[in-house]
């Protein structure tokens, strides 16, 4: 996030530099993990970090539940905008996701 400037559009320009080296980064790193995959698919990380632990630990968090349904909450503006500071962000995770599935079956 933090490409979109208050109340304007996204640079393409700035976004594909900041997508460019987000990745460059990224790809220094051994293992990037979606943790949602994590438990269901473990080999690269016992097989990298030698972890064999994968027992689960369940958080209940207190408080009340709300309302997460960003669509449905905000204007359609407002969340245009909150798509577009978020956009890098979802990019990122897909490629993060993919090279992880990627590495599971190569």
């Amino acid at each position: 996030g933090g490409l979109l400037p208050a109340g304007g559009e996204a640079d393409p320009k700035v976004t594909a530099d900041a997508f460019a080296l987000a990745v460059a980064t990224l790809a220094r790193f051994d293992l990037a993990i979606p943790m949602e995959l994590l438990s269901n698919y473990t080999n690269p990380v016992q097989e990298i970090l030698g972890f064999t632990d994968f027992s689960v630990t369940q958080f209940v968090p207190s408080g009340k539940v709300v309302n997460n349904d960003a669509k449905a909450e905000l204007s359609a503006p407002a969340y245009k905008r909150l798509w577009q500071k978020n956009q890098l962000d979802q990019i990122l995770y897909t490629w993060v996701r993919a090279v992880y599935l990627i590495r599971l079956n190569c």
